[in-house]
């Protein structure tokens, strides 16, 4: 068992490595930096969202500015990472050794999983941390009417109105970012199907 462990490390790390060797680098930019790309816009949604939730609650100049931020713009962005490794480009980076035109992987199935996950960290995860966060705030310092945090019926009816002052911006932020999620994903795919084809070509002249 420790064997075959540690031949699933070398594999992946050999294939990790030719990610980062391969020339031109421009063909596999979706597998190496893409999910970068993706946590630089998640940090710039979430950015936007909590803005528009101080201005919300009334939450003008330092008014527990960094005690907003920080956290509604890092956790969605580390979130992020963390989830688009585990469930999108481990996937892919670690089985294009392994080729197999008889069993292609879901198209679709991918990008729908980049274009939500791209949506829940890049809008719903930032939202509603906004809402705890400058709820909190609001309190403190006694700009907004806010409900305790466990008066559950006045609380849905902050979020409602918080939905209608922030509709548009929400609207707009999910539509960008599941149209990019998508995109991204389909790049990555695309990388994946493309180094497959070129190790399956070179494992076949290899074999002849």
């Amino acid at each position: 068992m420790l064997g075959m462990g540690l031949d699933a490390g070398n594999v992946k790390e050999r294939q990790l490595q030719q990610l980062r060797h391969w020339q031109p680098q421009s063909e596999v930019w979706p597998l190496v930096h893409g999910p970068k790309m993706a946590s630089v816009c998640v940090m710039a949604s979430s950015f936007a969202i909590i803005l528009r939730m101080r201005q919300f609650y009334n939450l003008f100049s330092q008014q527990h500015f960094f005690g907003t931020i920080i956290p509604v713009v890092s956790l969605p962005t580390i979130g992020y990472l963390i989830a688009s490794d585990l469930l999108v480009k481990r996937c892919l980076s670690s089985q294009f050794a392994n080729y197999d035109s008889t069993r292609p992987i879901c198209t679709t199935c991918y990008e729908l999983r980049g274009s939500v996950l791209q949506a829940a960290m890049g809008v719903v995860f930032p939202y509603m941390l906004s809402m705890f966060a400058c709820s909190a705030a609001a309190i403190s310092y006694r700009t907004y009417p806010t409900p305790p945090l466990n008066d559950y019926r006045k609380m849905l009816l902050t979020i409602r109105r918080s939905c209608r002052a922030l509709g548009t911006t929400l609207t707009l932020l999910t539509l960008a970012n599941l149209a990019f999620g998508g995109w991204l994903t389909r790049s990555m795919l695309d990388t994946h199907l493309m180094l497959s084809y070129k190790n399956s070509e070179s494992g076949l002249a290899e074999a002849s």
